[in-house]
């Protein structure tokens, strides 16, 4: 009985919800609101929401009636578990399981007892003879013989070895010097002998003399915007050069003007700048070791109508260059 309750608790919770829903709980409804008076009133409204003394809610505690969510069904906890059902039916017996590994080897038996002695077997075949033993130790000498008869003389005895040789005679008289003979054929010649040790190095020369080469343009060449090459001066000699070029720059108006003295890899550049014409000299300077013939020239160019003018590049050969920053 005491299991029950609680399902008759939950089935009388859900018949008031519904009977709260219904026309009729409607109607009771408007009947408990119809004015009353003030104590009845009081008993109501402490009674409204409690059944026994109850409330509803739909996560009960102890001591509440259950209310159904939205599914329309309580809650799996709030239903209490039924009975156990009569055991089923014996199953069928299941297929045989998969043999066991095999056990590990028992103790060992005590040793029987001895059987009896059997029959002699047939006798073997013979083996194969033995090496030979060693010899045995020699007998003791036997007793002499009787003397026996003379023999045969023997065949005669090769000669015996020869005697030394006596001592050297005095020398004779010397004869007469023979004819020179002929010259024999001269023999190959020696291997060479090793070099010998280097000397010690001689004083230093005095310089020769000095060699100067000189270029002049006789014309006036005309500048263009890109760096032409204007004048050009052969080296026909390897050494060491001071090379020298000098000329004006003549402009008929504003204009920027440059040029460029090249020896090698060595240069020297010179600019004139001016808004109005002008005529301007120029000189440049540059150095350059030739270690074979070769050459130096001047390039120049311009913004505006400009010419160079009597343009000379000289080349001085000297024994040494020693290049260095001013002090």
């Amino acid at each position: 009985m005491r299991k029950r309750l609680p399902v008759i608790l939950s089935t009388a919770a859900g018949v008031l919800v519904l009977l709260a829903l219904s026309p009729l709980g409607e109607a009771t409804a408007n009947l408990i609101a119809k004015p009353v008076p003030r104590a009845k009133l009081a008993l109501v409204a402490r009674n409204a929401l409690r059944l026994d003394g109850h409330t509803a809610s739909k996560h009960p505690k102890a001591g509440q009636i259950p209310v159904v969510g939205p599914s329309g069904k309580l809650a799996k906890a709030l239903i209490p578990s039924g009975l156990a059902g009569p055991a089923g039916a014996k199953g069928a017996t299941g297929p045989t399981g998969a043999g066991g590994a095999p056990g590990s080897a028992g103790p060992s038996g005590p040793t029987g007892a001895a059987g009896a002695t059997g029959a002699t077997g047939a006798a073997g075949q013979a083996g194969t003879a033995g090496p030979q033993g060693p010899a045995g130790a020699a007998g003791p000498q036997g007793p002499t013989g009787a003397t026996g008869s003379a023999g045969q003389t023997g065949p005669t005895g090769s000669s015996g070895p020869t005697g030394v040789t006596g001592a050297t005679g005095p020398t004779g008289v010397t004869g007469a010097t023979g004819a020179t003979g002929v010259t024999g054929a001269t023999g190959p010649t020696g291997p060479t002998g090793p070099t010998g040790t280097t000397g010690a190095t001689g004083a230093t020369g005095p310089t020769g003399p000095s060699n100067a080469y000189d270029g002049l343009a006789l014309a006036g060449d005309v500048l263009t915007t890109s760096f032409t090459t204007i004048g050009t001066l052969n080296i026909p000699q390897a050494g060491s050069y001071v090379i020298i070029a000098r000329g004006w720059f003549a402009a008929a108006g504003g204009s920027i003007s440059e040029c460029t003295l090249v020896a090698g890899s060595n240069t020297d550049h010179t600019e004139a700048t001016s808004p109005t014409a002008y005529s301007i000299p120029f000189s440049l300077v540059v150095t350059n070791v030739f270690a074979a013939a070769g050459a130096t020239s001047i390039q120049c160019r311009t913004s505006n109508a400009t010419s160079v003018n009597d343009l000379r590049i000289t080349a001085i050969r000297v024994g040494a260059l020693t290049s260095g920053l001013l002090s």
